[in-house]
C-alpha cells in the first residue's frame, strides 16, 4: 500500500483522491483547490468524481456564484469508515509506537525513507530504523533484535510491505550520510524526538 494514499487500498478511482481530501478538514473545497490538492488527477475526473459522490450523499456541495464547493457529509452512514481508512498513516505510526514501548532496551526508533516522505509507491519497502541502548550487551541484544524483526513482520502484514529494520548501537552511532539522512527525514516512534539530530550534531560539534 501507499501510506500517503491509504483510500487507494479500496478504490485506484479518483473519488478515493477526492474523499482523501475532504477528510482533512470540515471546510468547503471548490473544485480550483481540489485540483490544486490532487495534481495527478485531471480537473475533469476530479469534478466528475465530487459531483457523483455528492450523488451518493458522502459528500454535500453547493454552488455559490459560478463555483461549486464540496465538504464530507460526516452524518453519513460511511463518513466514519471513511475517515477511520483515511487516517491509516497515523495509526499505523501509533501502533508502532506501542509495540516499541515493548521492546526493552531501545533508544530510538524512526520511520524513514519512502514512507517517512510520502513518497511510496505499492510496491516501496517500509523502513524502520532501531538504535539499542549502549546497556545492551552481546547476550541481551538477540533477544532485542529478535523483537524488532518480530515487529517488522507484523508490519508486513498491517500494511503488505515487506518492513526492512535497520538496526544499530548506541556506540555505533557516527556522523554517516545514511544516518544524517535518517535525522532529517525520520519520523519518531520511539525516544525523543530529535535524540538522533542532537547525537549527530554533537559528533560534529
Amino acid at each position: 500500500m501507499q501510506l500517503q494514499h491509504p483510500l487507494a487500498t479500496v478504490t485506484a478511482a479518483v473519488d478515493g483522491d477526492v474523499l482523501e481530501v475532504l477528510t482533512r478538514s470540515d471546510q468547503e473545497y471548490s473544485l480550483t483547490t481540489l485540483a490544486g490538492l490532487i495534481p495527478h488527477r485531471s480537473p475533469a475526473g476530479i469534478r466528475i468524481a465530487a459531483l457523483r459522490l455528492a450523488e451518493q450523499g458522502i459528500v454535500q456541495h453547493r454552488v455559490v456564484g459560478r463555483s461549486r464547493l464540496f465538504t464530507l457529509n460526516r452524518d453519513h452512514l460511511a463518513a466514519s469508515t471513511i475517515i477511520e481508512l483515511a487516517h491509516v498513516r497515523a495509526t499505523f505510526l501509533t501502533r508502532l509506537t506501542e509495540a516499541c514501548n515493548h521492546i526493552p532496551q531501545l533508544t530510538y526508533a524512526a520511520l524513514f525513507g519512502s514512507a517517512a516522505r510520502g513518497e511510496m509507491r505499492t510496491d516501496s519497502d517500509i523502513d524502520l530504523f532501531f538504535v539499542l541502548s549502549g546497556e545492551t550487551t552481546q547476550e541481551t541484544a538477540a533477544g532485542v533484535e529478535e523483537q524488532i524483526h518480530e515487529l517488522a513482520t507484523r508490519a508486513t502484514a498491517w500494511t503488505g510491505n515487506d518492513v526492512r529494520p535497520v538496526i544499530y548501537h548506541e556506540d555505533a552511532i557516527e556522523p554517516q550520510p545514511v544516518l544524517r539522512a535518517i535525522a532529517a527525514e525520520g519520523i519518531t516512534i520511539c525516544g525523543e524526538d530529535r535524540w538522533l539530530r542532537r547525537r549527530l550534531q554533537g559528533m560534529s560539534a
